[in-house]
């Protein structure tokens, strides 16, 4: 039987550091999504009477949270979370919720209530016209 090739301790650690440099850049990858709304303007994406008041609303397929933080004021705001990009998932009177780290949002204008999120939801332009919410 031949002789089995040594490998040197630099290469190891070397193939190691690659190793972890390819995994971190994969962690933050996330999912596919590009974080950016998919709506066409003057589309359609609720009726005032689904967005509660001091409440809201996640439209995870159009990539859009819609708000109405006091009476007759609707907002609209990236459904992605800041901190690393995770589906928003819950509206109510204490904000808007991301289920990964716990962040939550302001539903007036999308600022940081809580962390560990340090960056505001975009927002994103809409129209009310009637009893219809359109993307501007």
């Amino acid at each position: 039987m031949g002789q089995r090739p040594q490998i040197s301790r630099r290469t190891t650690f070397q193939g190691m550091a690659a190793l972890g440099a390819a995994l971190a850049l994969a962690g933050c990858g996330g999912d596919d999504s590009s974080g950016k709304p998919e709506t066409k303007a003057g589309e359609v994406l609720a009726t005032v009477d689904e967005v509660p008041v001091e409440g809201g609303i996640v439209l995870s397929d159009k990539g859009l949270v819609l708000t109405q933080p006091t009476e007759g004021e609707y907002r609209a705001f990236s459904s992605r979370c800041t901190h690393e990009g995770a589906q928003l998932t819950q509206v109510d009177g204490a904000g808007i919720h991301c289920p990964r780290h716990g962040s939550v949002f302001a539903l007036a204008d999308g600022a940081v209530e809580l962390g560990p999120a340090t960056t505001p939801l975009p927002e994103v332009a809409i129209e009310v016209k009637g009893q219809e919410i359109r993307a501007a």
